[in-house]
């Protein structure tokens, strides 16, 4: 076997039998359809193949409530995705999951470019100024995009972990950031970072005393008798994303189990919206960390509610997940009032990733008749 460089040039040597008059040569792509081309046993200096598109191909059809195939395809599997701008990232891995390629589709779902990557994929997540990060085990990227093609730029470990995770927004003001001190402190700083005068000031704190009072007295429970089991509870600072954005093989009441403290923000026009579900109010400050208002909120009150809050950056609206009778529901959250409004059922029941952009909401599912390779699915909201 051989490998064609960027101008399709390649060379491939085999024994020749003295009975030998052809060769069967096929050819194969990781987004197209194999073809096979007999050759003859003297010398080619030029092969010409065209290859069919290997991407099922589906028409947009807007009817709501019937989610459609975005882009998938029979030879790979997607493992994650990311929306930028009118472009899709994906991580794709090829049928034997040896291999993990990022496949760049155009708005109209129409590949543009593939590149290898390099290391073993962990994820992606956009940072607080829309750059796409890809984290590897070998080392995190930042993704630039040129000429409808894609490029890896190495970031520094500390640039990642002190601006991109915890910082949700920059404004023309400053910048915005979140931090959230672990499962054994269930505390969250929302501060501000004034770039002129170079100090990051905390605005706002949110404690959950009464799931922190609980976790504490679990705690002796179980080290009663026991010599320094823990030792003393350490603060650990990680940011919005926490690598738990899947959905798939968790049911609402285990994500209930968990005493994770949920406070996301949300920046929206030159307005900041922090949904402080623990006290039950919607935050709201303007870009310099003002508070302007607040709205009491209900909704996570009900057992069904899926700690996720989504903005569609196209519409500027806000959606919040609940889990009922096996599938998600997508609800709208006015932003002026708090209430809930109209809500859409997704039409599978174990879908991962989910991501709202241009009033559709996207999603990972396993289609039995793909021979259970996860594409990358679109319905309408």
């Amino acid at each position: 076997g051989a490998q064609t460089d960027q101008m399709g040039l390649f060379k491939i040597t085999v024994p020749v039998h003295k009975n030998t008059e052809s060769f069967k040569l096929i050819f194969s792509h990781i987004s197209f359809k194999s073809d096979t081309l007999i050759a003859s046993k003297s010398k080619i200096n030029k092969i010409t193949v065209f290859l069919e598109s290997n991407i099922l191909d589906i028409p947009e059809i807007n009817i709501f409530g019937v989610p459609q195939i975005a882009f998938g395809n029979t030879e790979f599997h997607i493992y994650d995705y990311e929306i930028l701008q009118d472009k899709i990232l994906l991580i794709v891995y090829e049928k034997r999951l040896s291999k993990s390629n990022l496949l760049l589709v155009n708005k109209d779902m129409k590949l543009s470019c593939i590149r290898e990557i390099g290391g073993t994929p962990v994820g992606m997540y956009k940072d607080c100024v829309d750059d796409v990060n890809l984290i590897t085990f070998y080392k995190p990227y930042k993704l630039a995009l040129k000429d409808e093609c894609l490029s890896f730029i190495s970031a520094k470990q500390t640039w990642l972990n002190k601006i991109h995770k915890p910082c949700v927004a920059k404004t023309k003001a400053g910048l915005l950031f979140y931090y959230y001190y672990g499962p054994t402190r269930l505390s969250v700083d929302f501060s501000f970072y004034n770039p002129i005068a170079k100090k990051d000031s905390i605005f706002r704190q949110i404690i959950d005393s009464i799931s922190l009072n609980e976790l504490k007295e679990n705690l002796e429970k179980n080290t009663q008798g026991q010599q320094n089991v823990r030792g003393n509870m350490a603060d650990i600072k990680i940011g919005d994303w926490d690598g738990e954005d899947r959905l798939s093989f968790e049911t609402a009441s285990d994500v209930a189990k968990k005493k994770q403290l949920y406070t996301p923000m949300i920046f929206i026009q030159d307005s900041l919206f922090i949904f402080n579900h623990c006290e039950g109010f919607l935050e709201v400050y303007n870009n310099q960390a003002v508070h302007i208002r607040s709205v009491s909120i209900s909704y996570h009150k009900s057992p069904d509610w899926y700690r996720k809050v989504y903005v569609d950056n196209a519409t500027k609206k806000i959606y919040t997940l609940f889990f009922k009778n096996n599938h998600y529901e997508v609800t709208e959250i006015d932003k002026t009032t708090g209430e809930l409004g109209e809500t859409c059922k997704l039409h599978y029941t174990w879908v991962d990733k989910i991501q709202i952009h241009e009033g559709n909401v996207y999603f990972l599912y396993k289609p039995a008749q793909y021979n259970f390779r996860k594409c990358l699915y679109k319905q309408k909201l």
